[in-house]
């Protein structure tokens, strides 16, 4: 079998996994949307405070706000605990940082 023919085989299959994926997302982002909890964590900072402890358990975070910007999980912030966020350097006071997860 030439390699064209296998492709126009493989192709239909690879455009159902593809839709397959994209509806998965989609659910997922829906899931995410509507049972996220957003926490403000802004009264934790304090000049030196690395570790921020969230109310209920973070299973996967979305978004780490901190003064208007963005943090990258596994970058600048990292889930080192089933409550507890920690950053690489520590926000002084009135820091707005903020935590968006499921």
């Amino acid at each position: 079998m030439s390699v064209k023919e296998q492709e126009r085989i493989i192709e239909p299959v690879r455009r159902g996994i593809m839709g397959v994926r994209g509806e998965i997302a989609k659910v997922k982002a829906g899931f995410s949307v509507i049972n996220s909890l957003p926490e403000n964590l802004s009264s934790q900072c304090d000049n030196s405070n690395k570790v921020f402890t969230t109310d209920r358990d973070i299973n996967s975070i979305l978004v780490i706000h901190y003064n208007g910007g963005l943090l990258t999980e596994g970058v600048e912030a990292n889930k080192t605990g089933d409550k507890e966020l920690t950053l690489l350097f520590a926000p002084i006071s009135g820091d707005d940082l903020r935590l968006k997860y499921i």
